[in-house]
């Protein structure tokens, strides 16, 4: 399996990144270490520290959704689902 169809800018951005397809991380460690597919991670630490397998995932702002392990949730703001750990369908707007 192969990346394709993705956009990775940033220092450590994507780094696990290894077979997911579709997916648009930027900044800093954005999505550091998801390698799962249709996700958009923008802002410094998106979706940082995540579960690898996290998919069609939107967090947009510092920090947001650093933590999330689910699938289909959308953060925006900093720090917006931070803390939600396997939440599915999930929504914040900061």
């Amino acid at each position: 399996a192969g990346t394709k169809e993705s956009v990775v800018i940033g220092y450590k951005a994507g780094q696990a990144l290894v077979g997911g397809e579709a997916n648009v991380m930027m900044g800093f460690q954005a999505g550091l270490s998801v390698s799962g597919q249709k996700n958009t991670f923008i802002g410094s630490n998106a979706c940082s520290s995540a579960h690898i397998d996290t998919t069609e995932t939107v967090m947009i702002g510092n920090g947001a959704g650093a933590n999330n392990s689910g699938t289909k949730n959308v953060g925006v703001g900093m720090g917006a689902l931070g803390g939600v750990y396997a939440g599915i369908e999930q929504a914040a707007i900061i």
